[in-house]
Order: structure tokens, then sequence, then C-alpha cells
């Protein structure tokens, strides 16, 4: 849904409010983009009003949709080696306070 309302409001920036074909009355009551009716009535506009091919309005969608889906992979990958790295610090000081520990046990089994 966060998808489709980031269409949208592209959708109707983009041509609804370049279009010289639409009200000023139906701009303004489609600029809010938290109505529940937004997200349907853009797609009704897209696909009725919109004067492009078929083929074209779809490529336009798959392009928005793979760019998103590209930021996506992009923020995972951050969290990803961000958790990686503290996953790693971690480990390295548990592997430290290991280490300090067993000299200490040594170094009191020796006396």
């Amino acid at each position: 849904q966060e998808f489709a309302k980031q269409i949208g409001i592209e959708i109707f920036e983009e041509y609804m409010v370049t279009s010289e074909n639409v009200l000023l009355g139906r701009i303004e009551e489609n600029s809010d983009p938290t109505h529940p009716s937004f997200i349907p009535k853009m797609e009704g506009f897209f696909r009725f009003i919109v004067d492009k091919l078929p083929v074209e309005k779809f490529n336009i969608l798959a392009g928005k949709l793979s760019q998103v889906v590209k930021k996506k992979i992009e923020e995972d990958g951050k969290k990803c080696k961000a958790a990686h790295k503290k996953y790693f610090c971690f480990e390295r000081n548990l592997f430290k306070t290991r280490l300090q520990q067993d000299q200490e046990s040594s170094s009191q089994e020796e006396f």
C-alpha cells in the first residue's frame, strides 16, 4: 500500500496537475494522499485518462517498482552490514575477555 500511495502521488504530480483537461476542482479534490479513495482515483485516472499506450503505462509502473525494490535492497544491505559489524565487534570483545580470563587463571595456577 505504501508503494501504491507513492505511485499515486507521482501520477498526481506528473499527469493530473500538468494536464490541461483536468478541472481545478478535481485537482483539489484528489490532492490528499491520505484520503481512502486517493489510490483508486489515481489508478482510474492513470488507466483511463492518461494518453499513453498500455505498454508505456506498464513500463512506467515497472520502472518505478524496480527503483523502489532497488532502494529497499540497498537499505537492507546497509542494515545487514551494520548488524554484521556489530556482531563481529561483540565476538572480538568476547574473545578478548576470554583470553584475559585465561591468562589470569593461568598466572594464578603458576603461583
